[in-house]
């Protein structure tokens, strides 16, 4: 038991010393890297716990050392848990202010309003932005030009690069011909 402790110790060791330069990048990888610690530390007890039985004989430390091993490795898992959590539930990233993107949206000329900003993470360090933009231009070129400076800006600023924007114009209602207002209210009932 203890020899194979000792192989399995080097093992994984190697393993996570592989992975752990790469765990930042992927969910995956992050997985991978506690697994193989996990593992590590296993055989650490395994380690102990033939010594204490082999040498001490105190057989209650094998318990002991299995339970300590599985609370370390459960307490080591809860920030992949939530991170993989937050990404399933699509919450907006903890580092990004969408108030602040909001407030950065409105601020290029054009843009009237900013209407159903969302953020979320699709995987580590890629995060989404997807906002309705409501804007006093209806030219091509110019909707067009507006579009990629606001994209390389949010880019830029904030580090997302997947940016979906949907440019849209004021709808203006003429409360002077009564039958429009009725056909407006009905097409949101339907």
């Amino acid at each position: 038991m203890l020899i194979t402790a000792i192989g399995g110790l080097a093992v994984n060791s190697l393993n996570a010393f592989l992975l752990h330069n790469d765990r930042h990048q992927d969910l995956n990888l992050q997985g991978a890297f506690l697994h193989m610690v996990a593992d590590a530390v296993s055989s650490v007890g395994v380690i102990g716990a033939a010594i204490a039985v082999g040498f001490f004989h105190w057989n209650w430390a094998d318990g002991a050392i299995s339970l300590s091993v599985a609370l370390l490795i459960g307490i080591g898992a809860i920030p992949i848990i939530r991170q993989s959590c937050n990404i399933l539930l699509e919450k907006t990233p903890p580092h990004l202010d969408a108030e602040q993107i909001q407030a950065h949206l409105q601020s290029f000329l054009g843009v009237k309003a900013v209407d159903r900003l969302h953020l979320w993470t699709i995987a580590l360090g890629q995060e989404v932005l997807f906002a309705e933009l409501i804007v006093e231009i209806r030219e091509g070129e110019e909707r067009d030009r507006l579009l990629t400076e606001i994209q390389a800006s949010i880019r830029e600023q904030y580090g997302i690069q997947e940016i979906i924007l949907q440019m849209t114009a004021p709808v203006t209602v003429n409360l002077s011909q009564p039958g429009i207002l009725l056909g407006v209210i009905s097409n949101e009932m339907i």
